[in-house]
């Protein structure tokens, strides 16, 4: 079960129905030297380059996962103006990236998987648009070296949408490093992945399912558990407030998917 929420039942049924022979493997040792972090970045980027292919069928697919995107480019079309130079953090297939570009909006589109950028700088010759997109591979505790290697200083704003923040072992390490490359009142906007879905936590309950209904009450989120293919964290609206500050001050909250199902639950409601 946490295989086919990882990759879907399409991808399961074509390559892997009728497999007879699990292979087990245990760690019984440390992997190498490299410390957590590291490790867990490289996780990440195995996990979205594994599903860059397909990524745009499971956005679009999906329509909790299209409204929601539709949401964000939305609220940012009104934060950021023609002419704004900003960063984006966990860029994927560039649903927001080439909203924003064809507003007039500047973007360095960063991402940790390299075929994920690949699709959005094909995505953007195609529309002309290259010259106002610039990608970038990198994590976020690397974002203002490779900011600075590119040739720029301060930007006038950042966005980071529904999965990259709530990927990060530590996030006072993202809104740090966001706060080092923004300039004084640049502007921030985040879709964070919440502690609590009311929809969620019934539906599985009456579905029998306590594990999937309690999940995203304890941080990390496990693989499997969690509608992400890492290991993931959730934060409540207070955790967020507390995590961004000294460096950000709160100035709007939306609720993006308040009274509908999370996306994995869409098949038990009307079309």
């Amino acid at each position: 079960h946490a295989f086919t929420r990882k990759y879907g039942r399409d991808i399961v049924r074509s390559r892997y129905w009728g497999a007879r022979f699990l292979a087990s493997i245990r760690i019984v040792d440390s992997l190498s030297g490299d410390p957590p972090d590291k490790l867990a970045y490289t996780e990440l980027e195995a996990a979205f380059d594994g599903i860059a292919e397909e990524y745009d069928s499971h956005i679009y697919g999906n329509p909790v996962n299209s409204y929601l995107r539709a949401l964000s480019v939305g609220f940012m079309k009104q934060v950021f103006s023609p002419g704004d130079t900003v960063v984006e953090i966990g860029c994927g297939t560039g649903t927001e990236t080439l909203a924003l570009a064809r507003l007039g909006v500047s973007i360095v589109a960063t991402d940790i998987s390299s075929k994920m950028l690949r699709i959005v700088e094909k995505k953007a010759r195609a529309l002309g648009l290259s010259e106002r997109v610039v990608t970038a591979r990198c994590n976020v505790p690397a974002l203002s070296g490779t900011l600075r290697s590119l040739g720029y200083d301060r930007l006038d704003g950042a966005y980071c949408t529904y999965g990259a923040f709530n990927t990060e072992r530590d996030p006072r390490v993202f809104t740090r490093a966001l706060a080092q490359v923004l300039k004084p009142g640049g502007k921030l906007v985040l879709g964070v992945w919440n502690r609590y879905c009311g929809l969620e936590l019934f539906g599985y309950i009456l579905r029998g399912r306590l594990r999937m209904a309690f999940a995203r009450l304890r941080n990390p989120v496990p693989i499997g558990n969690s509608r992400f293919c890492v290991t993931s964290y959730a934060y409540s609206r207070y955790e967020v407030r507390k995590i961004l500050s000294p460096e950000f001050r709160e100035k709007r909250v939306i609720g993006a998917c308040v009274v509908l199902p999370a996306s994995n639950l869409t098949r038990y409601i009307p079309k």
